[in-house]
């Protein structure tokens, strides 16, 4: 069996969530009808497949095992139980990722951006927020400045900072105005970008 590709992850992904927002979130409230299943910027990471998902109710970065071609046979691994916390390290930090699994996907790993998804006002703002988190976690230039502590507080609560809290080198050129969510519409550095979600470093 040949080995997947980023496609197939991606439609895997997909499928596997389309299916979970049918027949589980059916009816839930905070579902934005704006906004569908799509699996952003899949791509390998190491051993495992990172991607960023976008749904209805939530953004998470997601990672799976990556099986290369002619693995097909190798012992099965034992995997994490489901909700155990892990921690992953990328250039712009490490954080935590949440185990899970579903028959029709396997196991997987999720980082939590977004959830709900109802600030933002279309698919096309959720896709453009995702690619720009994924330049993110994979930025590694430590010349970059990071907002304050307080200002980011006010981005994940879905304020908007007082004036002069943008900086050079932002990822907000990566997303139009036009195209930004709603009360998220500030400029950020790429690393500040995920500040929120990176775990204290060791010694801190």
């Amino acid at each position: 069996m040949p080995a997947e590709t980023a496609s197939d992850i991606s439609g895997r992904l997909e499928r596997c969530f389309k299916a979970i927002e049918r027949e589980r979130m059916a009816g839930i409230p905070i579902l934005n009808r704006a906004i569908a299943v799509a699996a952003v910027g899949t791509r390998v990471w190491g051993d495992e497949w990172l991607s960023v998902l976008v749904t209805p109710w939530f953004m998470s970065i997601v990672l799976m095992p990556r099986i290369e071609d002619g693995e097909t046979d190798r012992p099965v691994e034992v995997v994490a139980p489901v909700g155990t916390k892990q921690s992953a390290a990328f250039p712009s930090g490490r954080f935590e990722f949440i185990c899970g699994h579903e028959p029709s996907l396997g196991a997987y790993r999720m980082c939590s951006l977004f959830s709900p998804m109802l600030e933002f006002a279309d698919h096309d703002a959720a896709v453009a927020t995702a690619a720009a988190a994924l330049e993110a976690l994979l930025a590694g230039d430590d010349t970059d400045t990071a907002v304050d502590d307080a200002g980011m507080a006010m981005i994940w609560r879905g304020e908007k900072p007082a004036a002069g809290a943008e900086t050079e080198g932002t990822v907000a050129s990566n997303v139009s105005e036009a195209k930004e969510p709603a009360g998220v519409s500030v400029a950020l550095t790429r690393r500040g970008f995920l500040g929120g979600r990176a775990l204290p470093r060791e010694g801190t």
